[in-house]
């Protein structure tokens, strides 16, 4: 009877996960009506209600690094709805409050609902079955041409090998290819302590998210998957990665010119693509002007006439120098506690290279607030590193300590 109600509630739970990272990957693909402050999506409607289910079940949060987490937001919160006063759309940054209370109930969510590694897994497995379908309509896309949306045509154009960027239900192909790049580790990690099978499948779904991403055509995707090696090598063959490091180095000096080119920074073709520096630089001349205070939650692009592209800045524009400080102290703490983290566990390394990469791929984001499967990774990532891990691994040490003493005083005797 009992193993029947457990089977039963990893079964409700497994369905909710699917439902709502669905609808997160899908977001404005399946609205549901137009309200005042936007369209309610079924990923806002899915996620209270998981809220609900999982705080009658939980009762309790545990562990201070989602504490720390609901602190840092909150006063992201607090400000924000502070600068409305001053802001030069209120309706924005309403808007963009919104869907920062979306991210920090995503990351409440999966705090209470990864109660042990388990409920982790079980999360992370339900991703990876989305990931795997969302990677076979991303080469269909790309192969046939067939558009699952509407979207603009200078976005459309041939990429690699004369093939289309896979863009399925998001604003643009970087969007698209930072869902694949972020959570390939995890799915690595997942099946790096299981059987042979496990292994196949996830070599399969690397080879099917790699090709997407190569089809994307996002430069910085690319330049996220080498740094993911890289680091995984640094981790694991730390001399053999800062050999290599050095020859990258030099490598990166002599090309220079063809790196600034290749990541848009200077001339292409014949078009000069430095609109991001522009952008970025007209944000910080904003922040002056607001005596480091902030223009406002959401008003970045009200005030620049451009949106972003890079969560930092955004934050730093918007919200003013106090809050940045704040959130960035926020990412310094959850890197220094997945160090603090002693066991040699593939989930530690995973969440390790995305935090550490964190500046490089928050430019791929056209909206961090508006991105909903970015706050389950960080969800993910603030669960994993609140999960008694640590301590679990010290224990079985002292238990190995405990009988090897008992071993030594009896061989005396």
């Amino acid at each position: 009877m009992i193993k029947k109600t457990i089977k039963k509630i990893n079964f409700i739970e497994s369905f909710i996960w699917l439902v709502l990272i669905v609808s997160a990957f899908t977001t404005s693909y399946l609205p549901i009506f137009q309200t005042p402050i936007g369209l309610m999506y079924l990923y806002r409607l899915a996620l209270p209600l998981a809220l609900v289910y999982y705080l009658i079940k939980a009762k309790a949060l545990k562990g201070y690094a989602i504490k720390i987490t609901l602190i840092c937001f909150l006063a992201l919160l607090g400000y924000g709805a502070l600068s409305i006063i001053w802001a030069r759309e209120p309706m924005q940054a309403v808007r963009t409050l919104l869907n920062y209370v979306y991210s920090i109930m995503a990351i409440l969510v999966l705090c209470l609902a990864c109660k042990n590694r388990k409920s982790l897994e079980r999360i992370i497995l339900v991703l990876w079955v989305v990931l795997v379908a969302i990677a076979i309509m991303g080469l269909y896309e790309s192969l046939n041409g067939h558009l699952f949306q509407t979207i603009e045509e200078d976005v459309w154009v041939s990429s690699v090998f004369g093939m289309y960027p896979p863009i399925l239900f998001f604003t643009n192909q970087n969007d698209f290819a930072l869902l694949l790049v972020l959570f390939l580790p995890l799915i690595i990690a997942y099946a790096s302590k299981r059987k042979i099978v496990f292994k196949i499948f996830a070599l399969i779904t690397t080879v099917l998210l790699v090709a997407n991403i190569i089809f994307s055509n996002s430069r910085l995707a690319l330049i996220l998957l080498a740094l993911y090696v890289y680091l995984w090598l640094w981790f694991k063959a730390k001399k053999m990665a800062i050999v290599l490091g050095l020859i990258g180095i030099v490598i990166a000096i002599i090309n220079i010119g063809s790196i600034i080119t290749f990541l848009g920074l200077g001339p292409y073709g014949d078009i000069v693509q430095n609109y991001r520096l522009v952008i970025w630089l007209n944000g910080l001349i904003a922040l002056v002007n607001s005596f480091g205070f902030g223009v406002g939650a959401g008003n970045y692009t009200a005030v620049t006439g451009y949106a972003p592209h890079f969560w930092l800045i955004e934050l730093l524009v918007e919200y003013g120098i106090i809050i940045f400080v704040i959130i960035m102290l926020w990412w310094v703490y959850s890197i220094k506690r997945l160090y603090a983290n002693k066991s040699k566990d593939s989930y530690k390394t995973a969440f390790l290279m995305g935090l550490i990469t964190m500046p490089l791929w928050s430019m791929m984001a056209a909206i961090m607030s508006a991105t909903p499967f970015v706050w389950i990774y960080f969800g993910l990532m603030i669960a994993f590193v609140s999960l008694p891990i640590k301590k679990t691994f010290v224990l079985k040490q002292t238990k190995i300590k405990i009988a090897l003493n008992k071993g030594t005083l009896s061989l005396l005797k």
